[in-house]
């Protein structure tokens, strides 16, 4: 008589990760398990990406939400789960994920590394887990509704949940040469914020056609809707600026009659938090006039991507000056005549090691020098930046600071 061997979902996938790979293909094949599975509950997935200068193996958004997802595979010798969650919990203080998930193949999780990871909110999944989400790999609702109940993602301050794009608006319209933020541009990246979060959150807790038009009729309160050839169109009522209507938004919340209560107090608390951590983000900038510069170049330097350069440029006493610095490295172009002031950029960055590279012309005549240190993380960026900045070309503080690579 011939038994019947049950199969693991896990062994049913496509995804199915064969014991003889090499640790490097395991850890490949568990992030395209895990991208497969987020993206069939309707999630959005960034494989091998760079935050804040840290890599990612998985990147999962769900509106306003980010879950980092960091997929192992080692000989249990080899991988220390101790060493990682300190690690990943100092990255994210940066990066400001809100969940933190180590997927394991091959290791043995023991009971103090999961009190360690329950302590720092980390998820630690291995493929009894992963084989939990697979049978409903073909059912969006039922699959979304899993992670979710396993993520118990909590509510965040707004402001908080949003210090990349509050920051933004002041670190780039200052960049960018301008005094005074628009109001238009600012109170639309309210709006923006706003509806992000609420619709995020009907998201998360489901939604119907009734409740999706109540909250679109309220919050796009300049529109009005007709109906053409069995299609619902958008046409604008009157033009308002986007501080009126921000305005008129904060003043119908504060009315209370549209929402239940206990809603209605949530988007107004969405609201008011938003305006909070504007302004305690500009209080921030502004709180130590030496260290403004510093903040400015550091904050864009979190923005940027791995391989892109800012340009940070300042005129002092009549003379541009411009470094270019990446979120690893800063360069400088020295004429020929200056090179021998290195001597003074070691003492000055206290860093005597740094590579040089000749540009010249079509005779082979040298032109400039183009000089980089290598930094290693964004602050020492922005440090070495800055002591170039004033110790070396003399800049103050009352210098204005643009980063002309910044488009308009």
């Amino acid at each position: 008589m011939q038994t019947e061997t049950s199969e693991t979902p896990l062994q049913k996938s496509n995804a199915h990760i064969p014991e003889g790979s090499t640790s490097s293909r395991r850890g490949s094949m568990l992030e395209l398990l895990v991208e497969r599975i987020f993206q069939s509950a309707g999630f959005d997935i960034k494989r091998n990406v760079f935050q804040a200068g840290f890599e990612i193996d998985v990147l999962v958004n769900f509106g306003d939400r980010r879950i980092i997802v960091e997929c192992k595979q080692y000989d249990s010798s080899s991988l220390t789960l101790r060493n990682l969650i300190f690690q990943w919990v100092g990255k994210n203080e940066i990066i400001k994920a809100d969940k933190l998930i180590f997927v394991l193949y091959g290791v043995v999780i023991t009971d103090e590394a999961k009190n360690l990871a329950n302590e720092k909110g980390i998820l630690l999944w291995g493929m009894e887990e992963l084989n939990h989400f697979l049978p409903l790999i073909n059912d969006k609702a039922a699959l979304r509704t899993a992670i979710f109940r396993t993520l118990n993602l909590q509510e965040r301050d707004i402001a908080e949940l949003n210090e990349k794009p509050l920051k933004e608006l002041i670190w780039k319209t200052s960049l960018l040469g301008k005094s005074t933020i628009s109001p238009d541009k600012q109170y639309d990246v309210f709006r923006k914020i706003l509806r992000r979060r609420i619709i995020t959150r009907l998201k998360e807790n489901g939604s119907t056609p009734e409740i999706r038009k109540q909250h679109l009729e309220f919050f796009e309160h300049q529109i009005k809707t007709t109906k053409k050839e069995k299609l619902l169109f958008f046409e604008y009522r009157t033009k308002k600026s986007q501080k009126e209507i921000w305005e008129d938004t904060k003043r119908q919340l504060n009315e209370g009659t549209h929402f239940a209560t206990e809603l209605n107090a949530l988007y107004l608390k969405y609201v008011h938090g938003i305006e909070a951590g504007f302004k305690k983000y500009s209080d921030w900038f502004r709180g130590n006039p030496e260290d403004y510069h510093r903040k400015l170049i550091t904050e864009r330097l979190l923005s940027m991507s791995l391989n892109t350069e800012a340009h940070f440029t300042m005129t002092t006493a009549g003379r541009r000056v411009t470094i270019q610095t990446t979120p690893f490295s800063i360069s400088l172009n020295l004429e020929p005549t200056t090179l021998t002031n290195l001597r003074f950029l070691e003492w000055i960055l206290t860093d005597p090691f740094y590579r040089v590279e000749e540009e010249k012309n079509e005779k082979g005549t040298v032109l400039q020098y183009r000089v980089t240190w290598d930094c290693g993380n964004i602050e020492t960026s922005a440090e070495y930046t800055c002591r170039l900045l004033y110790e070396y070309f003399g800049s103050t503080q009352e210098d204005t600071l643009i980063d002309s690579s910044l488009a308009q």
